[in-house]
């Protein structure tokens, strides 16, 4: 009897181990095949619809799994910006606040301010400039104070305001139709989020960065 026993304390402690182990597999495949959707669907996705009848611009930018980016234009340019990440168990992009979206055909059906909306995959052309072209000192005042974002020709810049400053990195996203924006470090606490940029011309060109950044008072339009 004593030795059946003990046999059965050893299968169940091999049981154990071998369930704990399969757990622990499951939640890093899971994590794989996110990413690998997620891969599978990077670029940027637009469509028009009315909110109790004004016009509203929707765009979900898929840079990454950890990069998603719903910005909601109304008729006076106002923006409303969402990040978002992708639920592996239901497929879905899920931008808290914003609506959820889900792949469908090359385009992603969403639903917005309660409306079922279909966001067509964009094209677009290669950037004609890099990010060593956006080197510089831009600044923007943000609540009276003055912000000065300074970057560097790596793509490396920093914000510094009131004592304090936040780091970040720009590269090239969605095979250089992109500029990518993610924040990496803040001295005095602020929310680290990613998000991307595009470029206007206010006396020069390209000297203005206009920034999308989700939940940071850093998003906005920067001018050098």
């Amino acid at each position: 009897m004593h030795g059946i026993s003990q046999l059965s304390r050893s299968l169940l402690v091999l049981a154990t181990t071998l369930l704990l182990a399969a757990c622990g597999g499951s939640d890093n495949d899971d994590s794989d095949d996110a990413a690998a959707t997620v891969d599978k669907l990077v670029g940027q996705y637009a469509g028009v619809y009315q909110d109790n009848g004004a016009p509203r611009l929707a765009t979900a930018t898929v840079i990454g799994a950890d990069d998603l980016t719903l910005v909601v234009l109304d008729e006076q340019d106002r923006r409303s910006e969402y990040s978002g990440r992708y639920a592996a168990k239901t497929g879905t992009f899920e931008f808290a606040g914003g609506g959820n979206c889900q792949a469908a055909d090359e385009a992603l059906q969403c639903t917005l301010d309660g409306q079922s909306v279909t966001l067509a995959a964009s094209t677009a052309e290669s950037l004609d400039y890099s990010v060593a072209d956006l080197a510089g000192r831009y600044q923007v005042r943000l609540d009276g104070e003055l912000y000065t974002l300074t970057a560097a020709s790596d793509g490396d810049f920093t914000v510094s305001a009131n004592g304090c400053d936040t780091a970040g990195n720009l590269s090239l996203a969605l095979d250089g139709t992109l500029v990518a924006v993610r924040l990496t470090s803040a001295e005095c606490g602020g929310k680290l989020v990613n998000g991307y940029l595009s470029t206007d011309s206010l006396y020069t060109s390209r000297d203005v960065l206009v920034t999308y950044l989700p939940g940071s008072e850093l998003s906005g339009y920067w001018i050098r």
